[in-house]
């Protein structure tokens, strides 16, 4: 259903439906025994860990360095919270987002499934321009490398500079809600040919997650 490797515009509120996906995304390559790589901007990494410790033994994974962590939300609080899977770097600094990110790459082992949460929280530190470039190249290199990547963008984000992300990735995922159901719509370009494809956000699970 989503093409690995690829990027993919997540857009929706900030609730627990869009961690809820987040979470098996990256647990579900846990579970593989992939590499995973977290961004995060808007959320401390120990609230992530503590979110996939309800699918996946993450101790274990962490203690394997299957998943690693740039965390610009505690350095952008003055907050100390490195270790070995931890790397602080401020959200305006995403030259050292790109180096590091580059690091990784060069590992026997890449990342195989991204996560960058949120472009949202990255706008407020850096311009348009800024993340439009951190997209073309340092997500561009993650994708060229093997990793499918999730970019996630908040619901109520300015509506012209989301139609400017969508230009910049491969698919856009929505979730909304019909009825009291959590939907998921997915749309974008696969190998040239246009999927549209809207669902439950529980038949999405199942399709993508439990094969």
């Amino acid at each position: 259903m989503i093409p690995h490797p690829t990027t993919v515009l997540v857009i929706g509120k900030p609730d627990e439906h869009r961690e809820e996906l987040v979470n098996h995304f990256i647990a579900d390559a846990l579970k593989k025994n992939k590499e995973t790589l977290y961004i995060t901007v808007d959320k401390d990494p120990r609230d992530v860990i503590n979110g996939l410790g309800n699918l996946v033994n993450i101790d274990e994974h962490i203690k394997n360095k299957k998943i690693h962590f740039i965390d610009c939300y505690s350095a952008a609080r003055h907050k100390e919270n490195e270790n070995d899977v931890i790397s602080l770097i401020h959200p305006r600094d995403l030259r050292k987002v790109h180096k590091l990110t580059l690091e990784k790459l060069s590992k026997l082992e890449k990342p195989e499934r991204v996560v960058v949460d949120t472009l949202s929280g990255l706008s407020r530190f850096n311009t348009p321009a800024m993340i439009e470039s951190f997209i073309d190249v340092t997500i561009g290199r993650l994708k060229k490398n093997g990793a499918t990547v999730l970019l996630l963008v908040d619901e109520d984000f300015h509506p012209t500079y989301k139609a400017d992300l969508e230009v910049l990735t491969d698919m856009t995922l929505r979730l909304y809600e019909i009825k009291n159901k959590t939907m998921i719509s997915l749309y974008g370009l696969v190998n040239g040919v246009l999927v549209q494809r809207q669902m439950k956000k529980d038949e999405f699970f199942e399709q993508y997650f439990n094969n």
